[in-house]
């Protein structure tokens, strides 16, 4: 498996340029946050948690960007939540009416359900996550499954804002998008049969 350090020594070395070692982390981070915004297979997450009896707000993951769904196991079996504004919800719950719940809301990184939950229940959300940038020894999907995409997307940010060089930039530039829809076109694949990658929470 590939390495941080290793996808910056490529680019480097594709670059033929030994002098800009702070230029490449720079662009190298600057594209894992560009394509973090992105649906990839690989930033699917799903957590488990048992949620308490009584309590009206739970931490939602550390890494979650953004909910996809929210499951309740009842009686063994997942049932799903509706996903309901905070600001209805501030207006229908008054904190006395406790049940299994049928709703959700999220707010400043936490999930609330209504109604206020009765019991001790295990909560499965479906998510997209955030990948960190690893350490240089250290490598995860950016430095694997998205080589190609941050070592180009790095390249043309550095031939389009440091070296002026438009034709290498643009070169670079496709070799980005090649990669881009490549990895869409399995995203698509993976996501349409309902894989899914589970992570702690």
């Amino acid at each position: 498996m590939a390495k941080m350090q290793s996808l910056k020594n490529q680019i480097a070395s594709d670059l033929h340029r030994s002098d800009l070692t702070t230029q490449i982390g720079l662009a190298v981070t600057s594209a894992i946050n560009h394509y973090g915004r992105e649906r990839f297979w690989f930033l699917e997450g799903r957590a488990e948690s048992t949620c308490t009896s009584s309590s009206t707000f739970f931490a939602a993951p550390t890494d979650m960007v953004e909910v996809d769904s929210v499951l309740i196991t009842l009686s063994g079996e997942k049932v799903p939540l509706v996903k309901m504004s905070y600001t209805e919800m501030d207006e229908l719950d008054s904190g006395k009416t406790f049940g299994d719940p049928s709703y959700w809301s999220y707010y400043q990184d936490n999930l609330r359900f209504y109604p206020v939950l009765n019991a001790n229940r295990l909560i499965t959300i479906s998510y997209h996550k955030k990948m960190e940038e690893p350490s240089a020894s250290s490598s995860n999907a950016w430095t694997n499954t998205a080589f190609d995409l941050i070592r180009f997307r790095s390249e043309w940010d550095i031939y389009n804002h440091h070296l002026r060089n438009p034709e290498m930039a643009s070169t670079t530039k496709s070799g980005e998008m090649e990669e881009y829809n490549s990895l869409i076109m399995e995203s698509n694949k993976k996501i349409s049969t309902g894989k899914l990658r589970k992570s702690g929470w």
